[in-house]
């Protein structure tokens, strides 16, 4: 048996932490975006502490990598819900 829309709102609300309708499906898709971009400025920035030897920028630019990585999971999971 199927869940209704109500049970999958709340199942969402659950996991996520925030009811599933505060953002449109067209604003999840942008917040992905913009987590793209951020990840590749983060790669970016990544490159040129490596090349400094600045192993304080390095370690600060992987945890937020791993942090947008935590991000990107969560709003991939929500759109392939609400699809």
């Amino acid at each position: 048996m199927a869940l209704t829309q109500k049970e999958t709102d709340e199942l969402l609300n659950d996991e996520y932490g925030c009811p599933v309708d505060v953002f449109s499906r067209t604003e999840m898709q942008m917040m992905r975006m913009l987590v793209g971009d951020r990840v590749q400025n983060r790669f970016d920035m990544a490159a040129k502490a490596s090349q400094s030897f600045d192993l304080q920028l390095l370690k600060g630019c992987v945890d937020e990598l791993i942090r947008l990585d935590e991000m990107a999971m969560k709003i991939n999971g929500i759109l392939e819900v609400t699809a």
